[in-house]
């Protein structure tokens, strides 16, 4: 008898393959239109088909809509619900067999439909109306129905609900991805990504789109056909630039909006090169996607119900947005440790040679003392809460890493402008090594659209929640920033002014894209933010990397900088910590509508031996985009010499450039300076009247940026030497130059 009853169910399958046993074992939902478009209008059905047993009064229905309630400036999800109004929200319900059923809104979120006096038997149907306005995140929604039959039963999930189909709205822009840094002839994939106004990629994209750059030699299609299958993203292969310096790709297609960024073409494989990524948003894993909570607050989560999740925001950060690496960092409040270890294994399945992912955990501290996002390298690492009496305060959290030889990366941001705030409390500059100075969420707080104050939490050496009062309270510390999002879309910028939540990002140097790579790189402070745009930046001193600590014998400084934004660049600032006082060493306001520029600034006898100064660059473009350097610390040798040479170095140049020794004629010694445009290999060398050899004063790879070389001949292995004529020669693969000086010896 068994093996015909497994026959007669084998053969039923077969024959009905869309029949589920859940039809049976509960009742169903069929919602339409099953298929709608972001921001769509409409008025939609809830058909609720009873299939339990008689329902009883007390018993009913509930439904669970995910509300927006942290977006400052609109909503962005479902309309919340009304019961009185024909209002976008507006709901109601009517009973086939005329039952009186009471409606009741529970919470944020939750809408309950309970019989008053009436009974409600199998097959009968209520049905929902609902004023919907669509949310704005486009993709499959399940939305979540229980049920029960009597007010003392306990609710129970409805396993048959049709699913409903958000489709993304009109595309609005196209979007060109490239590498930050590439290699002069090299190819590299350009991924070009087309969205709606709300950052939703517009997967039925139909059209052709062009393309020009600034390298005119540069090796790229010349137009391309977006077909249906290409799903609004493409990417293309061995796209190739001819010519170094910054050079970008821009793509065009009818109306699409454009965006797009410069890479940086270097003539020689570069040491390292520039990731950008998001280590800090948040999805409804970190909650385990919890139903019908009646209210979310404190506990993380996405806040919206918990309908995202980690597997989309990761996807949408790698595909969409186009990131390098990400991390999400669930709260720590109602997450438990089983979630802890689901989060680890969904940041394993997408870490990869191209994108790398880390273990992460925002620390949420209920006081005054902050929250911080913390990173693990290691996927057995605990689960550290705020929660936990152990690991409660700053000080205590550290201790305990620390103690557990945890290797961490702790990421301070700020969330409020508290006058007794105390994130700045303790100090531990290893485990501390960076900071998120922005994050859309809080710097637009309460503001306006456009509205944004980047800089809320960068200024006041008075101000407990700023980053100028942490340096000078001894933390050195470097700079990120992160979008803190809550929507399921990190990494995406403002390009419209519909997209909330948007972007801000941690741009790291690292030698590869690892999470190796990239971790060792942020404990050495080698990051910049950024609002969310790719603006590159680089920004060192005597040619020490940002985020380095560094001793030099002169009083005297070469500051370079160079910087490609992403719209013209309004004011580029060079900021500086000294004994206690912050100052704008040098303050470029600019009007060219220029988007590239390279400098070497001298900072000349100002500083005094044995004191130690502190410097960062910022960047602010016309469309208020901002980028911030992280700092560099130098420190000024008791016997500092006074530095001999003058410089007219406080130029824009692309350009290689080999200065007149000084002082020339000489006695003992002179220093010669030159700059370099692009890492390189260079020698710079001494020869006499007769071509012989000197002396070989530089023969080793050197970075990008200005440099100066003090010969004295006294230091010299070639006898005789004799006054007379001499000549120094600068050489790079790409450069070439000799010029003369005159050595005068004492008698």
């Amino acid at each position: 008898m068994k093996k015909y009853i497994l026959w007669f169910l084998n053969l039923f399958l077969i024959s009905f393959p869309e029949f589920s046993f859940s039809q049976i074992l509960t009742s169903s939902v069929i919602i339409n239109p099953s298929t709608i478009r972001v921001e769509d209008t409409l008025d939609m059905t809830f058909e609720y088909t009873n299939h339990l047993t008689v329902i009883q009064p007390g018993g009913g229905v509930r439904f669970e809509l995910p509300i927006d309630n942290v977006s400052y400036t609109r909503e962005i999800l479902w309309a919340n619900t009304e019961f009185d109004s024909v209002a976008i929200g507006y709901i109601n319900v009517s009973a086939t067999n005329s039952a009186s059923v009471a409606l009741k809104k529970n919470g944020l979120f939750i809408v309950s439909a309970t019989l008053k006096n009436s009974t409600f038997g199998t097959g009968e149907k209520l049905i929902f109306t609902y004023r919907a306005k669509a949310p704005r995140i486009a993709g499959i929604l399940h939305i979540r129905f229980q049920e029960k039959k009597d007010s003392v039963s306990q609710w129970s999930d409805i396993l048959s609900v049709s699913p409903v189909t958000i489709k993304p709205g009109k595309p609005y822009a196209i979007i060109a991805y490239s590498p930050m840094d590439v290699s002069l002839k090299t190819g590299f994939e350009l991924t070009a990504v087309v969205i709606d106004n709300y950052g939703n990629k517009a997967d039925d994209y139909v059209g052709i789109v062009n393309f020009e750059s600034t390298d005119a030699d540069a090796l790229l299609p010349v137009s391309y056909t977006f077909m249906n299958q290409d799903s609004g993203r493409h990417v293309f292969k061995s796209v190739t630039y001819k010519n170094t310096g910054y050079q970008k790709v821009k793509l065009s297609g009818g109306d699409l909006k454009s965006f797009t960024h410069y890479t940086k073409v270097h003539q020689l494989t570069p040491e390292f090169f520039r990731f950008s990524g998001d280590l800090h948003f948040h999805t409804g894993t970190g909650t385990n996607n919890r139903k019908f909570e009646e209210s979310h607050d404190g506990c993380g989560g996405d806040h919206q119900a918990d309908y995202t999740n980690e597997y989309d925001a990761y996807k949408y950060a790698r595909d969409i947005a186009k990131l390098d690496f990400a991390a999400a960092a669930e709260h720590d409040a109602c997450m438990t440790g089983d979630i802890w270890k689901v989060s680890k294994k969904i940041a394993d399945e997408f870490n990869s040679g191209s994108f790398s992912t880390f273990y992460s955990l925002e620390w949420t501290h209920q006081g005054r003392e902050g929250h911080r996002v913390i990173l693990f390298k290691d996927i057995n690492a605990p689960f550290y809460s705020s929660f936990d009496t152990s690991s409660n305060t700053q000080q205590k959290l550290f201790s305990k890493l620390e103690v557990n030889n945890t290797e961490a990366i702790v990421i301070p941001h700020m969330m409020n402008q508290w006058t007794d705030h105390q994130v700045w409390t303790t100090v531990n500059n290893k485990l501390q090594p960076v900071g998120e100075i922005y994050s859309p969420v809080h710097t637009m707080k309460g503001l306006p659209r456009g509205k944004d104050k980047p800089w809320k939490f960068e200024i006041g050496i008075d101000f407990p929640w700023s980053f100028q009062y942490a340096w000078n309270k001894g933390h050195q510390i470097g700079l990120i920033a992160a979008s803190d999002n809550h929507v399921g879309k990190p990494g995406m910028n403002n390009y419209s002014d519909f997209i909330d939540q948007s972007a801000g990002f941690a741009v790291i140097y690292s030698k590869k894209n690892s999470r190796d790579s990239l971790w060792k790189s942020l404990s050495q402070r080698y990051t910049y933010a950024t609002t969310g745009t790719r603006i590159l930046l680089d920004f060192s001193i005597n040619n020490h990397r940002m985020g380095e600590e560094f001793t030099t014998t002169d009083d005297s400084i070469y500051i370079n900088f160079s910087v490609a934004g992403t719209a013209p660049v309004s004011t580029i600032e060079i900021i500086k910590l000294q004994e206690g006082k912050y100052f704008n060493l040098n303050s470029v306001f600019l009007s060219k509508n220029k988007e590239v520029y390279n400098q070497t600034f001298l900072e000349c006898c100002n500083n005094e031996p044995g004191t130690t100064a502190m410097y960062y660059l910022k960047i602010t473009q016309e469309d208020n985009e901002v980028a911030w350097s992280s700092p560099i610390w130098v420190t000024f040798s008791q016997n500092a010499r006074k530095n001999c040479c003058q410089s007219d170095s406080n130029k824009y140049s692309d350009l290689y450039h080999l200065k007149q020794n000084y002082p020339n004629p000489f006695f003992n010694e002179t220093c010669i300076e030159y700059y370099l445009p692009d890492d390189s290999p260079v020698k710079l060398s001494v020869t006499n009247g007769n071509g012989n050899l000197v002396k070989m004063l530089i023969n080793k790879f050197q970075r990008q940026g200005y440099y100066t070389v003090y010969w004295n001949w006294e230091d010299q292995s070639v006898n005789p030497f004799e006054s007379g004529l001499y000549f120094y020669k600068l050489v790079t693969p790409g450069f070439s130059e000799q010029k003369k000086m005159v050595v005068i010896k004492e008698h």
